[in-house]
């Protein structure tokens, strides 16, 4: 039975709740044994109300001395130092995204993941949505036939509200970029993790971004305190093959929406059905035709008793913890690893830059 310790309990998003239900999906594999939060009080919420048996730590360092893994749910700043000492101490890590501030100290994980040899794993839970794998098959399939293009969409609207008061999210230095980061990790892995094989690498971006609500009021009072990151970010890519993708990430207002527009077809997803993918196939002269709702296959997306079908955001992290904890038992790779949050910190970093040089930038790395 793998020992699973939590570090980051807190409750504006609670995406360590998440984490907890993912685990608790898989109780003949693990056990959550131990919780940490820097805010005392937090973690024994959370005990609570997941009926938990779990320690709850006076430390990070205890903490890792009652696991065998972690899942580090903490703010952006401190992901990496916390990956790289659980590493030293031979724990497996789940770090949630982004992976860090900044691509540069982003080396030193993927460095200890590497001399550590222990299962290192990039949270990119949209990654389980079905309708999403559904649309991997397709395209794998050759249902677009050669792809153009890409549109997609995501965010949330929780920061619309000017009251919510400067949290990290909102300070560069805790977070990095903003709404560009948050959700840009999601969006730039799912087109790549779906396109690359037919259209190779992202080769070019171009990115705005704008921050709409500049000040908000400190969290610990004291007045308004300045939000130092994006808002919105709307940004472009071009793929190897001249694939083009167009995205929009934003904290003030959004939903998950992706489209993919090919010569001999059209794929789409929509947030409102997880489990559903509308299709369309090109005729004649590229003509369209009736745009189709394909279900996805239940074996795509049922394996066990215990997938949370009736939780569309909980299946993700069903199988997030899932992967993660069979790799642990089998050695086989995981499907996102440290390397993966650096490449997508890369393509974070050149956006930003792009934003405020005011200019397209080439990218020539690939990993």
């Amino acid at each position: 039975m793998i020992r699973i310790g939590i570090v980051g309990l807190g409750d504006t998003i609670g995406i360590a709740k998440m984490h907890i239900k993912g685990y608790l999906c898989h109780q003949d594999k693990a056990v959550i044994t131990a919780l940490y939060d820097i805010i005392p009080g937090r973690a024994e919420k959370y005990k609570e109300k997941f009926g938990l048996t779990a320690k709850i730590c006076g430390s990070y360092e205890e903490m890792l001395e009652e696991a065998d893994a972690v899942s580090i749910c903490t703010p952006n700043a401190v992901h990496i130092s916390m990956a790289v000492e659980a590493l030293k101490k031979g724990k497996h890590v789940l770090c949630e995204k982004p992976f860090g501030t900044n691509a540069e100290e982003c080396q030193e994980a993927v460095n200890w993941a590497e001399l550590s040899q222990r299962v290192c794993m990039f949270g990119l839970c949209y990654r389980g949505i079905p309708a999403l794998c559904y649309m991997k098959e397709l395209i794998d399939d050759d249902f677009l036939g050669t792809p153009y293009y890409l549109r997609s969409s995501l965010g949330g609207g929780r920061i619309t509200n000017p009251d919510v008061r400067c949290e990290w999210r909102m300070q560069r230095g805790l977070s990095g970029p903003g709404a560009l980061a948050d959700f840009g990790s999601h969006t730039l892995d799912i087109a790549d993790w779906l396109l690359r094989g037919l259209c190779g690498p992202i080769r070019m971006v171009q990115c705005m971004e704008n921050c709409f609500i500049r000040s908000r009021l400190s969290v610990n009072g004291g007045g308004e305190k300045a939000v130092s990151n994006d808002d919105v970010a709307v940004f472009n890519a071009r793929m190897e093959s001249g694939m083009l993708c167009s995205f929009t990430t934003s904290r003030i207002g959004g939903e998950h929406t992706l489209e993919i527009y090919g010569s001999q077809g059209y794929l789409a997803f929509s947030e409102d059905n997880p489990f559903t993918v509308t299709a369309c196939k090109f005729g004649e002269n590229a003509k369209a035709g009736p745009k189709k709702e394909l279900p996805v296959p239940e074996e795509l997306y049922i394996d066990s008793e215990t997938v949370p079908v009736k939780e569309p955001f909980a299946i993700n992290f069903y199988y997030e913890t899932g992967a993660f904890l069979s790799s642990i038992e089998t050695g086989r790779p995981v499907p996102t690893d440290f390397g993966r949050g650096l490449y997508l910190q890369k393509l974070i970093d050149a956006l930003h830059n792009s934003a405020e040089m005011g200019t397209a930038l080439a990218i020539d790395f690939d990993r």
